[in-house]
């Protein structure tokens, strides 16, 4: 089996079917970051029928702001298992994604048929209208789509693939979140191979079995060991657990996550969209650094303060420049703009009268990095060293107000507005010093 290393891939389990979509189209943010597999699991058991509609909605949300951010080569996917769901409700859940929608069975792929249950729950039937317990709750598949071209990978189905991917389905038709997971697996490895693989796993919480307590508890197992498999490819895995009826289905799903992956428990269906829009931007967004500025002995609004924020190797070379403004509590961010920029570098800012300060900094191909500083008040020309020319720019705007000719916003140390004694003595405890180098 191949194995993925660094890369990492979106799943989410919500027990349905499975497909792909490549996203091709270049967004705003550039190509600097590596591409990603997204791989939607939706359960579609009955349980989870009150969802089905919010989990749609959500989905699609989802898979638009993940088009937005889209770069060459970034790809989406749809699973849905334990299908007890018509073939239009599949279609809308996708429509706008994939092109192509395939069961398992070719006959049923053929004729949309349906019988009910007792309950009125629409059931898969064979190609002849029969309720089949083999064609219930069947895994469906969606080739690997483009996101804007509708053209892409052909992954057609066959009798003995779709077999072989649900070879555990029981005689009274039930599958397991295990089915979704691993047949997304497969699909994931069936895409671009350089793509960060990521599985986000969407339920109401453990699959139950009409077969009784031992077939259930091997559904969680099979779950547990596909969740494995996943981690071991290099796979990271995020759960979102929908509406939880006891805390075994919140243990459960957390207990899928692997390599760095998120466990989400709503209690609320309707907070689905964020959930999976952040989850999502974890990946999608492009690497970025950010964090706090805290510019020393400043009472002014530093909002929109603009700071300059150096990146060096550890070899002391320029990597990249970056101008920011911050908001009102100091903190910034800027996009990263190398690609595949990862490891130990230094991180250097400097604002207009402060003195330049250097930190490490950890970058991450794909989310980028975090870093703050604290500057040094007190170099009024902005040379990096606080000496006498910095005295005599201030001595030349002494007791300057703005409005005054000779105000200078850079002898106004403190940000009131006026240049006066306080000035000084910020200058005064900065005196002969020096920023890091810039």
């Amino acid at each position: 089996m191949e194995r993925f290393g660094a890369l990492r891939v979106v799943i989410l389990v919500l027990f349905l079917s499975v497909g792909f979509t490549c996203v091709v189209s270049c967004g705003s943010f550039g190509s600097y970051r590596q591409p990603v597999s997204l791989v939607i699991v939706q359960d579609g058991s009955s349980s989870f029928q009150n969802e089905w509609g919010v989990t749609t909605s959500a989905v699609n949300q989802m898979f638009q702001y993940c088009n937005s951010l889209s770069i060459p080569g970034d790809c989406g996917g749809f699973v849905v298992f334990n299908a007890v769901l018509p073939l239009s409700w599949l279609q809308q859940q996708g429509a706008a994604y994939f092109n192509a929608y395939y069961y398992t069975y070719p006959q049923i792929n053929q004729g949309t048929k349906y019988s009910t249950t007792t309950s009125g729950m629409p059931r898969l039937c064979d190609a002849n209208g029969v309720s089949d317990s083999k064609a219930q709750e069947r895994p469906l598949l969606m080739t690997l789509t483009n996101f804007q071209t509708g053209t892409g990978y052909s992954l057609t189905p066959t009798m003995s693939t779709g077999m072989q991917l649900i070879g555990n389905d029981t005689a009274w038709g039930d599958t397991e979140t295990a089915v979704g997971i691993n047949w997304a697996i497969n699909q994931l490895q069936a895409g671009p191979a350089g793509n960060q693989k990521v599985i986000i796993v969407i339920s109401d919480g453990e699959p139950h079995s009409v077969g009784g307590q031992s077939a259930t508890n091997q559904f969680i197992t099979d779950a547990n060991n596909a969740a494995a498999t996943a981690a071991l490819d290099g796979i990271t895995i995020d759960t979102v657990c929908v509406v939880p009826s006891s805390g075994s289905d919140t243990s459960f799903m957390a207990g899928l996550c692997g390599n760095g992956g998120q466990a989400i428990s709503l209690a609320n269906a309707n907070e689905l969209a964020a959930s999976l829009v952040n989850l999502a931007s974890t990946t999608f967004a492009p690497p970025t650094v950010s964090g706090k500025v805290t510019l020393s002995n400043y009472y002014a609004n530093v909002a929109t303060m603009p700071v300059t924020v150096k990146i060096r190797d550890s070899s002391g070379n320029l990597v990249e420049t970056h101008a920011v403004s911050l908001d009102s509590a100091g903190n910034y961010a800027f996009v990263l703009s190398t690609s595949g920029l990862s490891g130990s570098y230094t991180a250097t800012a400097k604002a207009s009268h402060w003195l330049a300060k250097a930190m490490p900094v950890t970058l991450n191909p794909n989310t980028g990095g975090s870093v703050s500083f604290t500057l040094i008040n007190g170099d009024v020309n902005g040379d990096n060293f606080v000496e006498d020319q910095d005295y005599s720019l201030l001595g030349g705007a002494w007791y300057s107000a703005v409005g005054d000719s000779n105000y200078s916003v850079n002898a106004d140390l403190n940000g009131d507005g006026f240049v006066e004694d306080q000035d000084y003595s910020i200058m005064g405890l900065a005196w002969y010093a020096s920023g890091d180098p810039w």
